[in-house]
């Protein structure tokens, strides 16, 4: 059996970490040191993007985000240790407003990978 790699594309960013593919052909790219998520189409431009300056400094090394059906797209913080502070939020396709929040229980320093729905979290508006 034959193993082998090809390159989708190709681009100039900050620690990628999680790529997802979307079904029409665009990938979800969460980019740790950057600290923003990022969306390419199927040529590596980008068509959407948050960061930091759209949802009020919530990315603090952000390695994972999902798109949801609802086209809104969930993410992780995490180097966000400060309890006090969002570690997990869901942003919509607007940026503009965070769609809902949650903290993680007081054990949990960091959180890193999720997976939709968020079934132990009771999102809060913000």
């Amino acid at each position: 059996m034959s193993l082998f790699a090809m390159s989708v594309f190709s681009f100039a960013e900050n620690w990628p970490f999680t790529a997802i593919r979307l079904a029409n052909g665009n990938t979800v790219v969460n980019l740790t040191h950057g600290n923003k998520t990022v969306e390419f189409d199927a040529k590596g431009k980008v068509v959407w993007r948050v960061d930091n300056s759209h949802v009020a400094g919530r990315f603090d090394d952000p390695c994972r985000g999902q798109r949801l059906p609802n086209g809104n797209t969930v993410i992780s913080s995490y180097h966000q240790e400060n309890r006090a502070k969002v570690r997990i939020f869901e942003v919509n396709r607007e940026k503009r407003k965070s769609c809902g929040s949650c903290s993680t229980r007081a054990a949990t320093r960091t959180v890193s990978t999720l997976f939709p729905p968020m079934a132990s979290c009771s999102p809060t508006r913000v």
